[in-house]
């Protein structure tokens, strides 16, 4: 599925509607298992993101939008990362998991993240 999805929760009742090919599907949440964090796919209806691409051996690196891709490239491409204390619990890039805050993988995440942009443009 590509472009933009529209999704409702409504009740125990899911739907889930690609404005770019009209792709739809319905179904009931008691059907479905808990909610999926931290992986490549949505947390709520488990489908993959569009925003996903394979990289540093075989790993899956992937975005919610152009803004999670903006914050990852600029953590990645930066040559000095500072930590700066936040209360209340971790940031964003400190929850990366450690092959992305590897300095070693950066030129290759970097041209990833770049063909991910290319592809939102793309679709305009």
């Amino acid at each position: 599925m590509r472009g933009h999805r529209d999704a409702a929760v409504i009740g125990s009742f899911r739907r889930l509607t690609c404005t770019g090919c009209a792709y739809s599907a319905s179904w009931s949440a008691r059907k479905s298992p808990g909610l999926c964090w931290n992986g490549p796919v949505d947390p709520f209806f488990r489908l993959p993101y569009w925003l996903s691409a394979r990289c540093c051996g075989g790993r899956t690196l992937w975005a919610f939008n152009p803004a999670h891709l903006d914050l990852m490239e600029g953590y990645v491409g930066a040559r000095l990362r500072e930590r700066r204390a936040k209360p209340g619990g971790m940031t964003l890039v400190a929850r990366l998991p450690r092959w992305i805050k590897d300095a070693a993988n950066r030129d290759e995440l970097l041209r990833t993240i770049r063909r991910l942009r290319a592809s939102v443009d793309w679709q305009g």
